[in-house]
């Protein structure tokens, strides 16, 4: 028996029976909520129903073969009880929940050791809807062109002095909808043109309803610029006539900017909200609460509510559709730095912090060294019976590669629990 599926217009054959014996093998009331198993249950089948494209399914594959034999890895022994314990290698993807908790707290560790000791707003940029249709047919230029046109908008603000931007893009809601929009992190302040005197900006410099009206022109004479050159790839059903009708229309919507309110350490109060996002994906694995054949349940928290947090019930196929949605294109820069937070400004960086009274800052400060040193003690592995470190004693290669038949055979067979298999000391 064949099941036959509709998606997007486009007819494809899976087979029923097949999915329903490999299904019956897994035991959904014991299994790990997480990504990697929500991939490793249906993804082989997904990928067979719909079209994906090749750098996406590249990313998913990875995901689901991190900290597996696939990877291969290292055996670890106990020098005192004899113990011993594989630890298998991380994919190191970006878009990976399971092994990028180190890599952010890298991240965060090297952005405060930059932070200046002065005020600093927090303006988040936001797209409407109707834009989307674009952004799914031209990811990598719509994501560009919003940078761009949202780089040159603050800078604005700050003429004349060398002021510091950290812009992160967002790709997604609170329920993994499509939700493009920047957080930006401006100084209040810069050096002037002779780098001899550090002067402050007002907040009101940057009102509300002037950076939407920038945002709004800017943008959509970008969009209109891409079009003329041939630049920008129509949406399904859309012609070029139909393409510039509907620019012309995107006038009407609202683009919308919000402000947050000012609050002590801003600066560093955002980054660590920026950490949370720069790597691991659109959804964390403590934000999966139930993985069925057929639902994945999650939490989201409500903007509407207060932050109230709420739970969400998917179908397993919306909830991969929408999670394959924030996978970013290969080598796509989804965190950019501008002014004095970019590497080209190091110089001048420093000499802010002096201008500002503060102490000069060394790049092995103390508390880095001390982030550091921590870092190092989680990468390393210890013995859960005598509580020392645990030393290498061998390579495990990678498993060579087979059919994806054999592939989903293991994944089966692969401990229910995270916390049966040995994590990877790097990550």
């Amino acid at each position: 028996m064949k099941v036959i599926l509709k998606y997007d217009g486009e007819m494809k054959m899976a087979s029923a029976g097949k999915v329903k014996r490999e299904l019956e093998k897994i035991n959904f009331t014991k299994i790990e909520a997480t990504l990697q198993r929500v991939f490793q249950i249906r993804f082989p089948y997904y990928e067979s129903i719909y079209k994906i494209d090749k750098h996406v399914i590249k990313v998913v594959n990875k995901i689901m073969n991190c900290r597996t034999a696939r990877l291969g890895g290292f055996k670890y022994k106990c020098e005192i009880c004899g113990d011993e314990v594989i630890a298998y290698n991380s994919c190191h993807n970006r878009s990976c929940p399971l092994c990028n908790n180190i890599p952010r707290e890298e991240w965060l560790l090297n952005q405060q050791e930059r932070l200046l000791e002065t005020e600093y707003v927090h303006i988040v940029f936001k797209l409407p809807e109707e834009v989307n249709k674009y952004l799914l047919s031209n990811k990598t230029k719509i994501i560009n062109l919003f940078f761009e046109k949202v780089k040159k908008i603050l800078q604005n603000k700050t003429k004349n002095l060398i002021g510091g931007i950290i812009i992160q893009y967002h790709s997604e809601g609170s329920t993994l909808t499509l939700h493009p929009h920047l957080h930006c992190l401006v100084i209040l302040g810069g050096l002037n043109e002779e780098k001899k005197e550090w002067k402050k900006v007002e907040l009101r410099e940057f009102n509300r309803k002037k950076l939407m009206i920038e945002l709004k022109e800017s943008f959509l004479n970008g969009l209109k610029f891409l079009h003329k050159k041939g630049k920008l790839k129509n949406p399904k059903a859309m012609n070029n006539c139909k393409v510039i009708l509907d620019i012309e229309d995107l006038k009407r919507k609202e683009f919308d900017v919000y402000i947050v309110e000012k609050y002590k350490n801003m600066g560093e109060a955002v980054l660590k909200y920026f950490s949370k996002s720069v790597r691991g994906g659109s959804i964390s694995n403590d934000r999966i609460l139930k993985v069925t054949e057929s639902t994945v349940r999650f939490e989201y928290s409500n903007s509407q509510t207060n932050g109230e947090v709420k739970v969400m019930e998917l179908a397993i196929d919306e909830f991969l559709k929408r999670v394959l949605l924030h996978i970013p294109a290969s080598r796509q820069k989804l965190i950019r730095y501008y002014g004095l937070f970019s590497t080209s400004k190091k110089k001048e960086l420093e000499l802010s912090k002096k201008l500002l009274e503060e102490k000069e800052v060394k790049l092995e400060s103390k508390e880095v060294l001390k982030g550091n040193q921590e870092i190092k003690e989680k990468r390393k592995i210890y013995c859960k019976k005598c509580g020392i470190e645990m030393k290498k004693v061998e390579k495990i290669e990678p498993v060579k590669k087979v059919s994806k038949e054999r592939q989903r055979e293991e994944w089966v067979q692969l401990p229910l629990k995270n916390d049966e298999r040995i994590s990877c000391a790097f990550g």
